[in-house]
């Protein structure tokens, strides 16, 4: 039987995002001193890249940190709202809770999880697991003494001249 042609609808066929806040200010971040983070909280004023800190228990940290942080939210949305948090680009996943409510994990572009269901009007209490490989405190631990080291790994020749990752 011949086809019959239907009308063909226009335009995306995915929602619209537009920044509707920043979470601005400085985060709490808590790293994990059994594998080899710092023992006290770190300040970071904006996000950065670990690999790229001057403090050697952040740049070669492997492992899960925890960022802290808070933010006003004027009014509690309207029920069709959605509200998404875009937590940039994370290496290597990210866990996302509001309030203690577990949003989401972000683990691929475009890292954005749907935070509606945690906000409140007032003060919103932002936590961010962040979690990383093994490689970068392979990386670190191979340039010290052996007794040293926090980690062993049985191919060290592949660490050798290796950049550290993101």
């Amino acid at each position: 039987k011949p086809a019959v042609r239907v009308a063909e609808k226009t335009g995306n066929n995915w929602d619209e995002i537009k920044t509707v806040r920043l979470v601005n200010g400085a985060w709490q971040v808590k790293f994990d001193p059994q594998f080899g983070g710092p023992a006290e909280t770190v300040t970071f004023n904006q996000l950065t890249d670990w690999s790229r800190n001057d403090n050697k228990s952040v740049k070669y940290y492997s492992g899960t940190a925890v960022y802290a942080n808070t933010f006003n939210w004027a009014a509690k949305p309207a029920k069709s709202a959605r509200f998404w948090l875009d937590v940039g680009t994370v290496n290597n996943i990210a866990s996302v809770k509001i309030n203690g409510i577990t949003c989401g994990v972000a683990w691929t572009a475009p890292y954005r999880v749907d935070i509606t269901k945690a906000l409140r009007a007032g003060t919103n209490n932002l936590t961010i697991e962040v979690s990383n490989t093994w490689a970068n405190r392979l990386i670190g631990d191979h340039s010290l003494p052996p007794g040293e080291r926090l980690t062993n790994t049985t191919a060290p020749y592949r660490l050798d001249k290796k950049p550290l990752l993101p």
